[in-house]
């Protein structure tokens, strides 16, 4: 490995721009099994990983109308309703330039609610996924997932 090759290595582990990660959600349900599908594109460098992971959370937020906090402000309450983290694949160094692709089968615990939007309340899920790698993760960043 050359001088520029290390450097290269080093700016990718501090950035995160090792691999392009990006994810898809197939017919997400509260009801039952969906899968998620993780894929990375890989950079110009060799990538070492730890593992590959998916994150979900969920959100409920309230607008209660006619309703203020103590400046006057119109009231917004925001609940955490679910959060996960799912292990989708283990240890692996992933080649230069190289394509993959993971899926894992996740089901939600009874309970959950689906996504909605009513006038004055809205129930939101996000999905994330990561390689877990020396520095900053390459990762899909949070993305609108509506769960049925």
């Amino acid at each position: 490995m050359g001088f520029f090759d290390g450097l290269k290595s080093m700016t990718n582990a501090i950035t995160g721009g090792a691999a392009k990660v990006d994810l898809e959600v197939l017919d997400p349900t509260v009801r039952g099994p969906f899968t998620v599908v993780v894929r990375a594109l890989v950079g110009d460098a060799d990538l070492e990983i730890n593992r590959v992971y998916v994150k979900v959370c969920s959100e409920e937020e309230v607008e209660p109308r006619g309703v203020y906090d103590a400046e006057g402000n119109e009231l917004e309450i925001e609940v955490q309703t679910f959060a996960a983290e799912y292990e989708v694949a283990g240890a692996a160094t992933l080649p230069a330039g190289s394509e993959h692709e993971w899926a894992v089968e996740i089901e939600l615990p009874e309970g959950c609610q689906p996504s909605y939007k009513g006038p004055n309340a809205e129930h939101e899920w996000e999905f994330f996924a990561g390689l877990d790698a020396f520095g900053n993760d390459p990762d899909s960043g949070w993305i609108d997932v509506e769960v049925w």
